[in-house]
């Protein structure tokens, strides 16, 4: 298994729930805004590399 993916800043929450469930970590920065969000890598990604 690879590192942390970041989910596109163009992904809506609620799209990037359906597509990962409830495997979305949200990086806390110090503006306080959920700029990044980080999901487990793929399984088809690792293939595909």
């Amino acid at each position: 298994k690879g590192d942390d993916v970041m989910v596109q800043p163009t992904v809506s929450d609620e799209d990037a729930k359906k597509q990962h469930s409830n495997k979305i970590q949200t990086v806390k920065l110090p503006s306080g805004k959920p700029y990044i969000r980080l999901v487990p890598q793929p399984n088809d990604a690792i293939a595909d590399a």
